[in-house]
């Protein structure tokens, strides 16, 4: 079964952008203006780091914001070009895009965070960031904990699609802490495609010392409110005001 993740979103790029792409939307622009907004300035250029089919984006472009994004699946840019024509959008790996901008914060939402595949990944994609912001610029994003993995991710579910049906397992093994999403796409007249998403998950403790190694000073780490709990987090960490030799 295939385990690129670009090549994943690829294949789930549709269903994507027609239901997980807004679950999480208004939550993500509710902790942005709350946690985020009040450290920018007006009409601020930021980075959307996996941005997705562009919903996040769109919403900050209407507010005014100057916005690149970057995300590993083409599938995925497609239809962010659609949402937020008014973006700056590339195609990109979170460790190892680089731009020739510099941001006033850079954004990475709807638990992409867990993308990274270990803490090595991790630290390469926070210096990543880093290199892409200004002295004294934030970093803010989202991610899942192992008790959210524990409590939404050994399940199964099935979405209509236009023209047919997906089927997902998620499984979450706690010791190798990874999760998983396998997902069959079955649609009319087309072959059957199978594809596999994986999440790595951190530790607090692993996330505060990734922030440190990449010159990113951590404020906070707190929980996202929801009911039921979700094991979601938000961070917010600032830039030092020189950039690691």
């Amino acid at each position: 079964m295939e385990s690129h993740e670009g090549q994943f979103y690829d294949a789930l790029a549709a269903l994507y952008n027609d239901d997980w792409g807004t679950v999480y939307l208004d939550t993500a622009r509710r902790l942005f203006a709350a946690h985020l907004q009040p450290h920018l300035t007006p009409n601020a250029h930021l980075l959307d780091l996996c941005c997705g089919t562009g919903q996040l984006a769109a919403a900050l472009t209407a507010d005014g914001y100057r916005v690149t994004g970057v995300d590993l699946s083409p599938g995925m840019l497609a239809h962010a070009r659609i949402n937020a024509p008014a973006a700056n959008l590339v195609t990109g790996e979170m460790s190892t895009f680089a731009l020739d901008d510099r941001f006033e914060a850079a954004l990475c939402c709807f638990n992409s965070l867990n993308h990274a595949r270990g803490v090595r990944h991790l630290i390469r994609t926070l210096l990543n960031v880093r290199q892409h912001l200004l002295p004294g610029g934030y970093f803010f994003a989202d991610l899942v904990l192992a008790e959210g993995y524990a409590h939404s991710w050994n399940r199964t579910a099935t979405v209509d699609v236009l023209g047919g049906e997906c089927q997902m397992v998620f499984r979450y093994e706690p010791r190798r802490q990874r999760a998983y999403c396998d997902a069959t796409l079955r649609l009319e007249g087309q072959p059957q495609v199978q594809v596999r998403m994986r999440q790595h998950v951190f530790s607090p403790k692993e996330v505060y010392e990734a922030c440190a190694s990449s010159g990113l000073r951590l404020e906070s780490l707190s929980p996202i409110p929801g009911d039921p709990p979700t094991g979601r987090v938000l961070l917010l960490a600032q830039a030092s005001q020189m950039l690691q030799p």
